[in-house]
């Protein structure tokens, strides 16, 4: 999940670092991986959207073709360009700009967009681009109105950000028998679900 910090990579990194964040990302991070190598083949395009610093990207890349990765925040995408030229790996793209706006003519096998629905204004519209763009996978997460997912709806209140929260069964009803795995991960207990829908969607 990707829980909006500072919009510094520098802030970004630190905030993904903190031990409740760690947490989280700890389980996300293993079905999220262990539902694409199951399925990702070595001549896969990826398009990602929102990828931040990069925490997935470098993975995701590495087990396929081309990475297209598409972040609104400049200097995210700056950070990231850097990290791929360090690494000099030359499959992947980092393009700056509005997915909303974004058209590259083409599409792609995978497209994935992890913890970026919630700040959408229009979630289904743009899921609908999401989908529109992909001829085989999409990969996504949703968080869940669970009691996580309300303390964390309050404090990005205080933030003055708006978050979009999504229930399992609102996503079965939209996109029914499209959907090959869906899960909840993070922060469960005996009395609340997970804090993040992780979900891949057959295009």
């Amino acid at each position: 999940m990707n829980h909006r910090p500072p919009k510094t990579p520098t802030g970004y990194d630190r905030h993904i670092k903190l031990p409740l964040i760690r947490n989280i990302r700890a389980a996300e991070d293993t079905s999220i991986i262990n539902i694409f190598n199951k399925r990702v083949n070595p001549d896969d395009s990826i398009l990602e959207i929102g990828p931040g610093t990069g925490y997935y990207t470098i993975r995701f890349a590495r087990a396929a073709r081309k990475l297209t990765a598409v972040d609104s925040d400049p200097s995210m995408a700056k950070h990231l360009e850097r990290k791929v030229e360090r690494l000099n790996l030359n499959n992947i793209e980092v393009i700056t700009g509005d997915f909303l706006k974004y058209s590259d003519g083409t599409t792609h096998d995978w497209v994935i967009a992890l913890g970026v629905l919630e700040y959408q204004q229009d979630p289904s519209a743009f899921l609908d681009k999401i989908i529109s763009h992909s001829h085989k996978w999409v990969l996504i997460t949703f968080p869940t109105p669970c009691v996580w997912g309300h303390i964390y709806r309050a404090a990005s209140r205080l933030r003055k950000t708006r978050i979009n929260l999504f229930t399992k069964s609102e996503i079965q009803r939209e996109y029914g028998s499209s959907i090959v795995h869906i899960e909840d991960v993070g922060l469960k207990t005996p009395i609340s679900s997970g804090l993040t829908l992780i979900c891949l969607i057959e295009s």
